[in-house]
């Protein structure tokens, strides 16, 4: 099943992520604060990267046959 990735929950709280990131990075006055946008950014992107490219769906718990 596929679905385009606009309709993914998981790119859309990653995005919204990442904006929250870059505008702390722009408003941050400490190295330490700048660090932490950066890291969270970085993180963000991977959560997209990771999602845009995966080729397995997700499995909870298996399925007991009857």
């Amino acid at each position: 099943m596929e679905k385009h990735w606009l309709k993914s929950k998981t790119i859309w709280g990653s995005l919204i992520s990442l904006v929250s990131f870059i505008i702390l990075f722009t408003v941050s006055k400490t190295a330490q604060d700048k660090y932490f946008a950066i890291s969270g950014a970085i993180s963000s992107l991977v959560s997209i990267y990771g999602r845009i490219t995966a080729k397995h769906k997700l499995v909870f718990r298996s399925k007991k046959d009857g």
